[in-house]
């Protein structure tokens, strides 16, 4: 052995095999690293892909809504008193005097007690009816569904028996609505 061979041991073989070594080290923790980025990052875009096929699912179920959605938003802003008195002026003609008519349509100045609470404009409707029960609720499931922001407030019905020679026994409803406008302004 001469006095070189430590030093070739050492700086020859030792240092490339440790220096290799923590290489070989430092590439399989970056490439495990590396791995469970790609693995988190796949899983984040498969995320992504369901959400968006559910975006689409949704949007494909929501399309065909859209028009509608726009005539009541409409409604929403328009004038609920008109709206209420459209409504009505189109129903009733459906019937004779016998089967429904309105005694009397008014618009009251104070808010009640629902109306308290509501930021927005509104108004409350007074309606009198004289008739049979199956015209009446013909006529409020149109309000209700034509007007989204109709809410039934007080109903009274009495029985009522005409002195006329017309008729006999029939109902008097008494009907108040309470109608809210949307000041919302986006489209």
């Amino acid at each position: 052995m001469s006095f070189y061979t430590p030093a070739i041991i050492r700086f020859g073989i030792i240092a490339p095999l440790v220096l290799n070594g923590m290489l070989c080290g430092f590439v399989g923790f970056a490439i495990k690293r590396l791995e469970r980025q790609i693995q988190s990052r796949k899983a984040t875009y498969a995320l992504y892909e369901q959400k968006q096929a559910a975006v689409k699912s949704l949007e494909s179920e929501i399309n065909p809504l859209r028009p509608t959605h726009k005539d009541h938003l409409a409604i929403l802003r328009s004038d609920p008193a008109r709206i209420f008195s459209q409504i009505l002026d189109n129903t009733l003609p459906k019937y004779r005097r016998i089967e429904l008519e309105r005694s009397s349509l008014v618009f009251l100045q104070d808010k009640g007690s629902i109306g308290r609470s509501v930021n927005s404009p509104c108004s409350r409707i007074k309606t009198t009816f004289e008739g049979g029960m199956g015209p009446m609720q013909e006529v409020l499931l149109q309000i209700e569904s034509l007007m989204p922001q109709a809410i039934l407030e007080e109903m009274k019905i009495t029985r009522k028996e005409n002195a006329l020679l017309e008729g006999g026994e029939h109902l008097a409803f008494d009907i108040t609505h309470f109608c809210w406008k949307s000041e919302d302004k986006t489209p």
